[in-house]
């Protein structure tokens, strides 16, 4: 049954009811085609936008703001807010560890999937600050994780899920970074030399310096993964089917355009990406020991046609394996208690 329209200025007076919030949820559509990188795509039905697209206690620069996925991530950080203020008022959580999580949609995916953050819940009282779509410069730019240490509840750690986008994704023009890293292949196969060095290096440099800064800003170990080796999609044999996002759009349409055929060849070339941003983060670990700590999610065992939702996210089962990972990087840290 189609929904009668709803104008905005209408709906925007009324959204501290959940139950209200719940029901303009309903209205949101899957839009797989205009997905951005590393988030769903979603579009709002029989909403029509007659005033300015504002939510409260939004974050105010993120990137693709003024859309339904704003309002996805919106809607997803309240519940988690809720749970959030619940397991802090409940005695019997009075030790438990609060963990601050900021990144993008590998730590909140608004809709269909559970992410990783979600199985992290179990164990630890979570803030979370995530939003897919989310930018690396954005988070430091708008620096909402250095208010988490003015309270009275302070966190025993930052987790943070950032550079998958600058490394494998797109920048706001939705030029993707592939064209940036990797010269086409006249073979067809993988090669190493067809990887720009020079550019890669500099990404890594930006990821690097704002790791750091925000390592500066906290007086808590900060957490950060480099991604597990994802599988680009659109090829012989495709077994993922996406509701949310494009089964190819952010990497296999991009690497067949630049000439490298079949997955063996293409999961290469992520290999030798995914393997450069991990092994950066290590380094950078190295020299900062208990303040910076690399959670290396690639000796995760994904299965490929098991665990993966599309070319960039695994599915709920794969992020499932993944937040085993990150708890028990965390408890081996010390990550245990209240602070």
């Amino acid at each position: 049954m189609a929904l009668a329209p709803i104008f905005w200025s209408k709906a925007a007076r009324r959204l501290e009811e959940p139950d209200f919030v719940a029901r303009l949820g309903q209205r949101m559509r899957p839009d797989p085609e205009n997905a951005p990188p590393f988030a769903p795509g979603i579009s709002f039905a029989g909403i029509l936008m007659d005033a300015p697209f504002a939510l409260p206690r939004s974050k105010t620069s993120q990137p693709f703001a003024g859309t339904a996925l704003t309002f996805a991530n919106w809607t997803k950080r309240q519940e988690r807010d809720r749970r959030y203020t619940a397991m802090l008022a409940d005695a019997q959580f009075a030790r438990t560890p609060i963990l601050l999580v900021e990144g993008d949609s590998w730590a909140q995916f608004p809709v269909e999937l559970t992410d990783m953050i979600a199985y992290s819940s179990q164990s630890f009282i979570v803030k979370s600050l995530a939003a897919a779509g989310d930018t690396f410069q954005n988070m430091v730019d708008e620096a909402e994780y250095t208010r988490a240490w003015q309270g009275p509840d302070l966190p025993s750690a930052l987790f943070l899920s950032a550079g998958g986008n600058d490394i494998i994704g797109a920048d706001l023009n939705g030029r993707s970074a592939l064209h940036d890293l990797v010269a086409p292949s006249a073979s067809g196969a993988y090669d190493p030399a067809l990887i720009n060095q020079a550019a890669l290096t500099a990404k890594l440099d930006m990821i690097e310096r704002l790791t750091a800064t925000m390592a500066g800003h906290i007086d808590r170990p900060l957490f950060i993964h480099g991604y597990a080796n994802v599988h680009p999609g659109g090829n012989e044999g495709e077994w993922r089917h996406p509701t949310w996002t494009s089964v190819d759009k952010w990497l296999g349409s991009v690497l067949r355009e630049l000439g490298y055929k079949g997955q063996p060849a293409q999961d290469a070339v992520i290999r030798h990406l995914i393997g450069a941003l991990n092994d950066r983060l290590a380094g950078l670990a190295g020299r900062y020991p208990g303040k910076i700590v690399h959670v290396d999610l690639r000796d995760v065992r994904l299965v490929q046609h098991e665990d993966w939702y599309d070319e960039i996210h695994p599915n709920s089962q794969g992020f499932a394996k993944l937040g085993q990972k990150i708890f028990e990087v965390l408890v081996a840290a010390g990550v245990s208690q209240r602070r």
